[in-house]
C-alpha cells in the first residue's frame, strides 16, 4: 500500500474514528484503526460493540491496499507534525511494519494485518429513513443526559427510541428523572422497532451532528442494531438487550398546582444556594408554592439555611415540595424553554415540567425527595 493524505483532512477523520477504538484493549486490534485504499481510503474502527467507518478526502493512492494501525500512536504522529505536510503511508505485503513520512520526517509504526480485523455483527434493517440533522440533535439531546450512567440497569443505560402516536419518540430515565422528546415521524419509520441505542452511541452522535453542514442524516434500525450516515462517516451499534420499562405508567396526570416560572431564575437560584451546600448543586431544595409567588429553601445543618422568593404565575392548590438541587438543575440547564411550567399533585408525588408557553413536545418527569 502507498498513499499520500491531505494532513488536515486525515486527522479531522482519525480523530472521529480513534474515539471507537479501546487503548490497552485485552485485543490489541481492537485498538487499531483499519486503512482501506481502494477506490478512495476509508478508516474503520471496532470495539465489538460500535463499528464505524469514514472516508478521508483529497487521498492519492499510488498503491492500494489494506494495514491496520494504532488508532492512539498514528493520531499523535499526525497531531505532532508540522500544518499543512502532505502525509505518505506506506506499506509492503508481508512486513510487521508501516512507514509514515512527512516531508523530512519520518516514522516506522507497528502494522497488523487487515485479515485480521473483525467484521462487524450483520446490520438487516426493518425500518429506514432520514431525520433532519437538527431533529435529531434535538431528539437525543434533550433526553440522553437523563439515562442511567452506570450500575446494573443496562436497560436504563440508552435511549429508547420509538414510535408513538404517529411520532418519533425519545425516552431516558434513571429511575429518578425521566425526559421525553417527540419529533414528527419520518417516512418510512413506521415499522421501526422499539430500541434502546447505548448512551455511549448517543454521545458520538451528537458529537458529531455540529460539525457537518448536512441536508439529512439517515438513519436504519434493526431489532438488534442502529447505523446512522453522514457525511461520508457511518456509525453502526448494537442495541442495549432487555425490554425498556413501561415508562407510561409513571407519567403523573394533570396536577391540581400549576406554577409558571423563568428558568434562569430558578437556575440562578440554585447556583447561589450552592454556597451553603457540602458539595455543588447537592441536597434538597424545598419549594414553597403559593399565589404570592415560589420560596426556595436549602438547609445544611453544619452551615445555615438559604432562602430565596421568586415571582411566579400559580394556577390550583398551594403546594410544597423538595426537589433534588443538582436533578432540577440539569433538567433546566437542557430545557428549551425562557418559562417552565412546574406541575404537581402533593409532596409524595412526581413533577412534570414542560414548556409553559408553546407545545415543544419535550417533557421531563423528576422523583420529589422527602425534605
Amino acid at each position: 500500500m502507498n498513499i499520500t493524505l491531505d494532513q488536515p483532512a486525515l486527522h479531522s477523520a482519525l480523530k472521529q474514528m480513534a474515539a471507537i477504538a479501546k487503548a490497552h484493549h485485552t485485543v490489541p486490534i481492537l485498538e487499531c484503526v483499519k486503512i482501506t485504499a481502494d477506490e478512495g481510503v476509508t478508516l474503520t474502527c471496532y470495539d465489538l460493540d460500535t463499528h464505524g467507518t469514514m472516508r478521508v478526502t483529497g487521498a492519492t493512492i499510488a498503491e492500494p491496499g489494506a494495514i491496520c494501525l494504532s488508532a492512539k500512536r498514528l493520531l499523535a504522529i499526525i497531531r505532532a507534525l508540522p500544518d499543512a505536510l502532505p502525509i505518505t503511508i506506506q506499506h509492503k505485503a508481508g512486513e510487521t511494519a508501516a512507514s509514515i513520512t512527512a516531508g523530512p520526517i519520518s516514522y516506522t509504526l507497528l502494522a497488523l494485518s487487515a485479515d485480521d480485523f473483525p467484521t462487524p455483527h450483520a446490520h438487516e434493517p426493518v425500518a429506514s429513513f432520514t431525520v433532519p440533522p437538527a431533529d435529531l440533535a434535538m431528539l437525543l439531546r434533550r433526553t440522553i443526559w437523563a439515562s442511567f450512567i452506570e450500575g446494573t440497569r443496562y436497560n436504563l443505560m440508552g435511549v429508547y427510541l420509538h414510535v408513538h402516536d404517529g411520532k418519533l419518540r425519545a425516552v431516558a430515565t434513571d429511575g429518578h428523572r425521566l425526559a421525553m422528546q417527540d419529533i414528527a415521524l419520518p417516512e418510512g419509520a413506521a415499522d421501526m422497532p422499539g430500541v434502546i441505542a447505548p448512551r455511549w452511541f448517543v454521545t458520538q452522535v451528537l458529537r458529531l451532528l455540529p460539525r457537518r453542514d448536512l441536508n439529512g442524516v439517515s438513519v436504519s434500525v434493526s431489532p438488534r442494531s442502529i447505523m446512522i450516515s453522514l457525511a461520508g462517516l457511518t456509525l453502526q451499534s448494537k442495541t442495549i438487550d432487555g425490554m425498556y420499562p413501561d415508562y407510561n405508567r409513571v407519567l403523573p396526570k394533570d396536577g391540581t398546582t400549576r406554577v409558571t416560572v423563568a428558568a434562569r431564575h430558578i437556575m440562578g437560584t440554585i447556583r447561589r444556594m450552592r454556597a451553603i451546600a457540602q458539595n455543588a448543586y447537592q441536597g434538597a431544595v424545598t419549594l414553597d408554592i403559593k399565589p404570592a409567588g415560589i420560596t426556595a429553601q436549602m438547609n445544611n445543618v453544619d452551615v445555615g439555611t438559604a432562602r430565596e422568593t421568586l415571582p411566579a404565575e400559580m394556577q390550583g392548590n398551594a403546594l410544597r415540595i423538595g426537589m433534588n438541587a443538582r436533578y432540577l438543575h440539569d433538567i433546566l440547564r437542557v430545557h428549551p424553554a425562557e418559562d417552565v411550567r412546574i406541575e404537581g399533585t402533593d409532596a409524595g408525588a412526581s413533577v412534570r415540567i414542560t414548556n409553559a408557553r408553546e407545545a415543544d413536545d419535550f417533557t421531563v418527569i423528576c422523583m420529589p425527595m422527602r425534605v
